[in-house]
């Protein structure tokens, strides 16, 4: 992970923050981790797609930041792919994305991200990706603007609205991602 230190410290583990509250058993964790994620019996394979950086362009506010390039995002959905047979994958998660609001699909505008999600999804191993943190309440980021794409909004520990997330026409599924005591999945009607 020397890619993703600074000042000795990982950046780079929003990744093992969203593991837990997907397949969290409560243990090992850092407080405030939740008793228990929405499936704490489901395994989790990792791989990491950000690096740190200290480019402006690509840190607005403060360098550094983590970024991940399309092209270690391909890889990751390819080496998933080449794994398929290996590991009896049901999703991939994406928690990751940036621009917008999208309130149309971006399937033309992904560079080549829908050709590897439409291959797992053909495979039959859905692709979930994060409408994005911008508090757009009009469309979401880019790639959760892909049309073949499972695009999720954050809720809160009261399944409201999280401030922060993105929301839209695309968003097809609310699930929690913020202020976590007990885990719960809604599919509420779609307040936007």
């Amino acid at each position: 992970m020397a890619n993703c230190q600074n000042s000795g410290t990982n950046i780079c583990d929003h990744g093992q923050h969203v593991a837990g509250i997907a397949a969290g058993d409560g243990t090992g964790l850092p407080s405030p981790a939740p008793a228990t994620g929405v499936a704490p019996g489901a395994n989790i394979v990792g791989i990491q797609v950000f690096v740190r950086s200290n480019a402006d362009s690509q840190c607005p506010g403060s360098a550094p930041c983590t970024y991940a390039y399309v092209s270690d995002q391909l890889a990751g959905l390819n080496q998933i792919f080449a794994w398929r047979n290996t590991y009896n994958f049901a999703a991939v998660n994406m928690s990751l994305g940036g621009g917008g609001p999208f309130a149309t699909n971006c399937d033309g505008d992904n560079g080549g991200r829908k050709a590897a999600i439409d291959q797992l999804l053909n495979a039959g191993i859905s692709t979930i990706i994060a409408a994005g943190n911008d508090s757009f309440t009009n469309g979401v980021s880019r790639p959760g603007c892909i049309s073949t794409a499972v695009t999720v909004s954050a809720t809160n520990n009261s399944d409201n609205i999280a401030g922060f997330s993105n929301r839209g026409t695309l968003t097809d599924l609310w699930a929690p991602g913020v202020s976590l005591s007990l885990i719960h999945i809604s599919e509420p009607t779609r307040p936007y």
